[in-house]
């Protein structure tokens, strides 16, 4: 198997869909998305990962400025697009290649939508941060 088969399995795990940049073009026009790096609108924020985790079906985002850490934390939708070369074998090695990449104070690993569950066990999504989290593989 091979890192990005590895990757989509690992992130199905976790609950997550990834998907290609075809399934969602209609919803990035939608939200007038124009290839930022961080873009937030609509209750939808859209960030490109520096590297990802295939072991932990994982992305490592840039949160080191405030603008940076609200598109991720502001948004009721997360979609995180990965390139497919970023894709590494383990988080020691995403964080590697980040790092190697630019001058970053804060990075992210996510893997998953914010939840939270109380003693009556009701489970409820989005209460720190994003409800719906999407990896697009570019």
């Amino acid at each position: 198997m091979n890192l990005v088969e590895l990757f989509i399995q690992r992130a199905a795990f976790n609950g997550i869909k990834t998907v290609d940049p075809d399934e969602i073009k209609e919803k990035l026009a939608n939200i007038d998305f124009s290839n930022e790096n961080y873009y937030i609108k609509n209750n939808t924020s859209i960030v490109k990962a520096l590297s990802a985790s295939a072991q932990t079906g994982s992305a490592l985002i840039d949160v080191s400025y405030k603008k940076k850490l609200s598109s991720v934390i502001d948004a009721k939708e997360l979609i995180i697009l990965i390139n497919r070369s970023d894709i590494c074998q383990d988080m020691y090695s995403a964080y590697k290649k980040a790092k190697d990449s630019g001058s970053f104070k804060y990075l992210l690993f996510v893997s998953q939508e914010s939840k939270t569950a109380d003693v009556e066990k009701a489970l409820i999504s989005g209460v720190q941060a994003f409800e719906k989290l999407t990896f697009v593989l570019t």
